[in-house]
C-alpha cells in the first residue's frame, strides 16, 4: 500500500489534505495545488473556509488572484468536517501549537488532529506533521494517537515531521524556495514524505528522525531568540550609558564576517493552579493532601528560588507526586521542581458532579478520559460530562510494614520537659550511681533514692557523652501521687495507635490551661468503642478515667496528662478541636493496616450509617413502580477542611470512592460512600450500632447496587465534570514538574496534566527529562521576558521629563503585531505592553491596519482610526510594530511625544527633537 502511494506522489494524482489554513497550511496548500495536485484544506473556521472557496486570500503571503485561479481550476477547496480524510492519501498538519503570556504550549491542537485522523485512518496513508514543538511529540504524541486505529507505522501507515520555515511578510524566501527538512519515524517514511515535498519545494533534506527534524526547527528559533536576547540586554545597559543602541548595531553591522545584526526591540513575541490549590505528596515517610503555597513557602526557606524571566523555580524540592501514566498505572514520583508566577487572567473553578472542586489558570493542560484513553484539553475547554480520571488506590503511600515509631523526647515544648522526670525500663539510675554523685554532687541522692533523672539533666550527660541510654528504654513522667501520668519516651504507632488517633480526630479535644487534658466523647450506643479505647490506653500504660455525661448524654474519656496530650498535639499534630484537627503525614503514609485502623477510629467515632428496606414506588413517565428497597450507606462529616480532604486521600488509597458535599451554613467536608462492595468492605471496620446496621443491609439486599458517579474499566477511575465557572484571577499561581508521567493529582485526586513551555522554551522543559538545565536558552527567555517592563518604565521616566502626570495620560500604540507587515498578534510583546500600561493607570489605546480587533486580558479593542487629531491627543505615540504602511514623517508631524522602539524613525529630521528611541 505504501508503495502505491509513492506512485500517486510521483504522477501527482495522490489527494492531499492540510490541516489548519493559517499562515502555514494556506500557502503550503497553495504550493501543492500549483505543482499539480488536487487539496483539500481542513479548518474548524467558517469564516477562514468560505474565503479560500471564494478564492479571497486572508494571509499577506498568498495572492488573492492565485489562490481565485486554483479554487476555480478545481485544484484547491476547503471545509471544516474531518471526514473527508478517508480518501486523502497524505495529510499535513499544520495547526497552531500557542503560547500564553507565560510562555507555556497547547497541544491539545495537535492531539485533536491526531484523534480525528486516527478514526478515519486507512492502510497506505502519510501524515505529515509541521507544527512547531518539542522533540519527541512526533513519535510519543502522535504516534500512539494515530496507531490506536489499530494500524502500525512503516507497516500500514507513514509518519513524519517537516517544520515549518515560513517568515511571514518575507518577499525573497517562501514555502517554494526554502529548503525543507524532513525525518520519518521509518527510513520508508522518511522517503514518502521527502518524494511529496519534492514536487513543490526546490530542495528538500532528509533527516535521521523526526526528534533530529524537531530538535533542528528549535535551533533556528533558539538563534533568533537568543540574539535578540542579546541585543536586548545590550540596550538596557546602553539606555543606562547613555549610548544610543541602533547607532551601536549599525556600527556593528558593518564588519562583513563573524557577526549577524539582530535588531532589539519590545520583546520577543505558563498555566498553572490557584494559589489555593492542593496537591497529593509524599516527602520521606509523610504523605496526603498539601497546600502548594505552603510546600512553596516550606521550599524556599532558607534557599532562594531560581529566576527564569516572571517564573521562580525551586529545583529539586525533595517530593513526591501520585502521577498516571497511559495505561493506568499510579504511582509516586519525584519532583524536579516547583513554579511560582504572577497572574493577572481569570481562574476557571470546575466542580465534579461528586462533589470535588479545582481552581486552575484557563488554559492549564487537563487529563480527560476520552474512549478509553487519556486526552489532555484545557480547563477552559472542558465541558460539563466530560470525565476526569480519579485517583482510586494503586498506589500504597508506603510499603513499609514495620510501625513507624515516634522519639517524643524530641517533640516536647521546652517548658514541658522541664516539668518532666525520666526513668529507666528494665533498668535503675542506681546502676549509674557513682557518676551521678561526681557530676551533681548531694543533690544526687534523691535521684538515687527516688529512682528519676530530671529531663533535661539526663539530655546534659546525652548531649556531653557522659551518660547514654537508648530512648526507647526511656519511660517519662510527670506530677506526683494521684496526678502521675507516664509514657514510653519512644511510642511505637501501631496499629492500635493508629485507632486511637482515629477516634481522637473524630470526637476528641485538648484543653491547656497550664496542663494539658484529652477528651474523647462516645454516643450511649459506642460503648464497644469506649472499650476498646479503653484497652489501647491501658497498653500504653496511660491513666484515663470514665464517666456518663448526662447533660449531653455522651460517654466520655479524660486522660490528665500532658505527655500524653504533647503527644497528640506536638509529635503527631493532630490539632486541638473539630476545627483544627488532620491526619498525621504519617500515619497516611503508614502501611495498609494502619491506614485501615486510622480510618476505622474517624468513622468509628463521627461516622454515620444508614439503612432503609421495606416496599417502595418510584414513579417514572406517571407510573408507579412499587418494589423492594434494600439501601444503605456510610458518611463522615469534620469542621475541619483540611482534615476533610486528608480523608478523601485515606479512603482513595485505600480503593474507597467516596461522594463530597458541603453546607452553606458551616464550614467543612463532608462524605458519603455507597455501593455493596465498599460497604462490605466497611462492616469489619466499624462497631457497635453502626456494623449492626450493615450487617441486616447485606441480610436483606437482593441484589448489588454499585454508585453510578464513578466510572470504571479496571485501568482508569473516573468522574465527570457538573459544573465550570470563571473567577477573578490571583495575584500568583502555582504548578510543578513531575519526572516520569508529567502528571500529579490534584483537587482531591483530580489528575491533571504538567505545566509544559513552548518554542525555544520548550527545549529546556524537555530537557528537565534527561536531567539537563539548558541555562543559556532560559537566561535568553528571561532577558526577553523582561522587555516589556524595561519598555514601560524608560516610557515613564520620558513622561516624568516631560512634566505629564502618568496617571491618566494617553498612549496610542502603534502596531500591535509581532512583526513587520504581518496580520498576527499571537504572542506580540504587544499584549504585555498594554497590560502594563493600564496597570500604572495610563489609558493605552492602538492602531494597527493589519488587526482591527484584539482582546487583552478579556478586555476587547478596536484599532482607532489613526488621524491627525488622534496622534496630537496622545501624551506619548509609542512605535511598537514598523509597519510599511506608516508615514512616519506624517506621524512626527502631528504627534507631540514619540517613543521609538524599533528605530523606525531613523532618517526622519522634521520632529525629530520629539523623538526617544529604545
Amino acid at each position: 500500500m505504501l508503495d502505491a502511494l509513492r506512485a500517486r506522489i510521483e504522477d501527482r494524482t495522490a489527494a492531499l489534505g492540510v490541516a489548519g489554513l493559517g499562515y502555514v497550511g494556506l500557502p503550503l496548500a497553495v504550493e501543492f495545488a500549483r505543482a499539480g495536485f488536487r487539496v483539500t484544506g481542513i479548518d474548524p473556521d467558517e469564516e477562514r473556509v468560505a474565503r479560500v472557496r471564494r478564492g479571497e486570500s486572508y494571509i499577506g503571503d498568498v495572492r488573492g488572484e492565485d489562490l481565485a485561479a486554483l479554487v476555480g481550476a478545481g485544484r484547491l477547496t476547503a471545509g471544516t468536517a474531518w471526514d473527508v480524510a478517508r480518501a486523502l492519501d497524505a495529510l499535513v498538519i499544520c495547526v497552531p501549537t500557542p503560547f500564553n503570556p507565560n510562555r507555556e504550549p497547547d497541544l491539545s491542537f495537535v492531539c485533536a488532529a491526531g484523534e480525528a485522523i486516527a478514526g478515519r485512518l486507512r492502510p497506505g496513508q502519510l501524515v505529515v506533521l509541521e507544527s512547531t514543538t518539542y522533540p519527541g511529540t512526533t513519535q510519543e504524541v502522535l504516534r500512539p494517537l494515530l496507531e490506536r486505529s489499530g494500524l502500525r507505522v512503516g507497516r500500514d501507515f507513514a509518519l513524519a515531521y517537516s517544520p515549518e520555515r515560513v517568515d511571514p511578510g518575507n518577499a525573497q524566501y517562501h514555502v517554494a524556495n526554502t529548503p525543507k527538512l524532513v525525518g520519518g519515524v521509518t527510513p520508508l517514511c522518511t522517503e514518502l514524505a521527502a518524494a511529496l515535498y519534492e514536487t513543490a519545494v526546490i530542495k528538500v533534506l532528509p533527516v535521521s528522525s523526526p526528534r533530529v527534524a524537531e530538535m533542528a526547527k528549535l535551533l533556528e528559533n533558539i538563534f533568533r531568540n537568543v540574539n535578540i536576547a542579546l541585543v536586548n540586554e545590550l540596550a538596557m545597559l546602553c539606555d543606562r550609558m547613555d549610548i544610543d543602541v541602533w547607532e551601536v548595531v549599525e556600527a556593528a553591522g558593518t564588519k562583513p564576517f563573524g557577526f549577524m545584526s539582530f535588531q532589539p526591540g519590545p520583546g520577543v513575541g505558563g498555566h498553572c493552579l490557584g494559589p489555593d490549590e492542593w496537591i497529593y505528596v509524599r516527602r520521606g515517610s509523610e504523605a496526603g493532601p498539601q497546600p502548594l503555597a505552603d510546600l512553596w513557602d516550606a521550599g524556599a526557606r532558607g534557599r532562594p528560588p531560581v529566576r527564569a524571566g516572571r517564573v521562580e523555580l525551586l529545583p529539586e524540592p525533595g517530593l513526591e507526586v501520585l502521577g498516571i501514566d497511559a495505561d493506568g498505572r499510579v504511582a509516586w514520583e519525584p519532583v524536579a521542581c516547583l513554579t511560582r508566577r504572577p497572574h493577572t487572567g481569570e481562574l476557571v473553578a470546575l466542580t465534579t458532579t461528586d462533589g470535588r472542586t479545582l481552581v486552575t489558570t484557563s488554559e492549564h493542560p487537563m487529563l480527560v478520559l476520552e474512549d478509553g484513553a487519556l486526552r489532555v484539553k484545557l480547563a477552559a475547554t472542558l465541558a460539563p460530562g466530560d470525565r476526569l480520571p480519579l485517583f482510586d488506590g494503586g498506589a500504597a503511600p508506603s510499603m513499609a510494614p514495620t510501625d513507624p515509631r515516634i522519639d517524643l523526647i524530641a517533640s516536647l515544648p521546652r517548658a514541658q520537659r522541664a516539668r518532666t522526670r525520666v526513668r529507666i525500663s528494665g533498668g535503675s539510675w542506681r546502676d549509674h550511681a557513682g557518676l551521678l554523685r561526681r557530676e551533681l554532687g548531694p543533690v544526687a541522692r534523691d535521684y538515687v533514692r527516688g529512682d528519676y533523672l530530671p529531663l533535661e539533666r539526663y539530655l546534659e550527660f546525652e548531649a556531653a557523652g557522659r551518660l547514654t541510654v537508648p530512648h526507647d528504654r526511656l519511660v517519662l513522667w510527670t506530677g506526683r501521687g494521684a496526678g502521675r501520668a507516664s509514657m514510653p519516651a519512644v511510642v511505637s504507632v501501631t496499629p492500635d495507635v493508629a485507632r486511637l488517633v482515629g477516634y481522637y480526630l473524630s470526637g476528641g479535644r485538648l484543653t491547656d490551661d497550664g496542663s494539658l487534658r484529652v477528651r474523647f466523647a462516645f454516643r450511649p450506643d459506642e460503648a464497644g468503642c469506649l472499650e476498646d479505647l479503653a484497652g489501647i490506653l491501658d497498653r500504653l500504660g496511660v491513666r484515663h478515667s470514665t464517666y456518663k455525661d448526662r447533660r449531653r448524654q455522651a460517654l466520655r474519656v479524660k486522660i490528665s496528662s500532658s505527655l500524653f496530650g504533647a503527644f497528640l498535639r506536638d509529635a503527631l499534630r493532630c490539632g486541638r478541636n473539630s476545627h483544627e484537627m488532620r491526619v498525621p503525614g504519617l500515619l497516611l503514609g503508614a502501611s495498609e493496616s494502619h491506614r485501615l485502623a486510622l480510618l476505622a477510629g474517624l468513622l468509628r467515632g463521627d461516622g454515620e450509617v444508614w439503612r432503609r428496606t421495606g416496599p417502595r414506588a418510584d414513579r417514572t413517565g406517571g407510573r408507579r413502580y412499587p418494589h423492594e428497597d434494600a439501601t444503605a450507606g456510610a458518611g463522615y462529616w469534620t469542621a475541619s477542611p483540611r482534615l476533610g480532604r486528608e480523608v478523601v486521600f485515606l479512603l482513595q488509597s485505600l480503593g474507597f470512592r467516596a461522594t463530597l458535599f458541603r453546607r452553606s451554613t458551616r464550614p467543612g467536608l463532608g462524605l458519603r460512600i455507597h455501593g455493596r462492595r465498599a460497604l462490605e468492605r466497611l462492616r469489619p471496620l466499624l462497631a457497635d450500632a453502626k456494623r449492626e446496621r450493615l450487617a441486616r443491609y447485606r441480610d436483606a439486599a437482593r441484589r448489588q447496587r454499585e454508585s453510578r458517579v464513578f466510572a470504571g474499566d479496571g485501568r482508569f477511575c473516573s468522574v465527570g465534570v457538573a459544573k465550570i465557572e470563571r473567577r477573578p484571577g490571583s495575584d500568583v499561581v502555582y504548578s510543578l514538574e513531575a519526572v516520569r508521567t508529567h502528571t500529579f493529582a490534584a483537587g482531591y485526586g483530580l489528575f491533571v496534566h504538567n505545566c509544559i513551555p513552548v518554542d525555544p522554551v520548550y527545549l529546556s522543559w524537555k530537557a528537565k527529562e534527561y536531567d539537563f538545565y539548558t541555562n543559556f536558552v532560559t537566561l535568553a527567555a528571561e532577558v526577553n521576558a523582561n522587555m516589556p517592563y524595561f519598555v514601560v518604565q524608560k516610557l515613564l521616566r520620558v513622561l516624568a521629563r516631560k512634566g505629564t502626570p502618568v496617571l491618566g495620560s494617553r498612549v496610542l500604540l502603534l502596531g500591535v503585531a509581532f512583526k513587520r507587515n504581518v496580520a498576527d498578534a499571537r504572542n506580540s510583546p504587544a499584549l504585555k505592553l498594554l497590560e502594563l500600561l493600564w496597570r500604572h493607570g495610563i489609558d493605552a489605546a492602538y492602531h494597527d491596519p493589519l488587526i482591527p480587533a484584539l482582546t487583552v486580558q478579556g478586555r476587547r479593542l478596536e484599532s482607532v482610526p489613526l488621524t491627525a487629531e488622534a496622534l496630537a491627543g496622545a501624551d506619548c505615540v509609542v512605535i511598537h510594530t514598523d509597519h510599511a504602511a506608516f508615514r512616519y514623517d506624517w506621524i512626527l508631524q502631528h504627534a507631540r511625544l514619540v517613543f521609538d522602539t524599533r528605530n523606525a524613525t531613523r532618517g526622519v529630521e522634521s520632529g525629530a527633537e520629539r523623538v526617544v528611541r529604545l
